[in-house]
């Protein structure tokens, strides 16, 4: 499906335009290279356009929520996307019909978080045995050592390079 916008019958008042569309309708059913997004709700948007200069202009936003997996503790959750910014300018006039859609599917690709997070204080999964640190303690040796210097840290000769710049 497409969202089109009849150039013709716009004027420099505009037209208010809302609804929704489908993951299928923006071609967003499976989005690339986003493993951790499983999935995204109907967008919804609500946007102005008008005609500027002889131009389209549309401006407003959308909202979407995704279907995610936190990159820490691997588990799925839901996360809102609101108010995501769509403001495009359409030089060519030329056509009857400006198809907005491509554009909006770009402003939620755009919005979409690299590495999702359940939480900023998710603990993540062990290094060690693997259990979910924000679902109980695991009793493994805190692995924070690991991370800043301990005996088997692999980065300890990065550390030492360091030191001696």
């Amino acid at each position: 499906m497409s969202l089109k916008i009849n150039t013709v019958k716009l004027d420099n008042a505009g037209v208010d335009y809302e609804g929704s569309l489908t993951p299928g309708d923006l071609d967003l059913e499976a989005i690339p290279n986003r493993g951790e997004i499983v999935s995204l709700s109907e967008a919804r948007y609500a946007f102005h356009a008008s005609m500027v200069r002889g131009s389209l202009l549309i401006s407003g936003n959308l909202s979407v929520v995704c279907e995610c997996v936190c990159g820490r503790c691997l588990e799925k959750f839901e996360m809102p996307l609101e108010g995501i910014e769509a403001c495009h300018y359409y030089d060519d006039t030329s056509v009857d019909e400006i198809d907005v859609a491509p554009d909006l599917r770009e402003d939620i690709l755009v919005a979409l978080p690299s590495n999702p997070l359940c939480s900023p204080e998710c603990q993540g999964l062990c290094p060690s045995c693997g259990a979910n640190r924000n679902a109980e303690p695991c009793g493994c040796a805190d692995s924070a050592d690991d991370a800043t210097g301990g005996d088997d840290n692999p980065w300890a000769a990065l550390d030492d390079l360091k030191k001696s710049l």
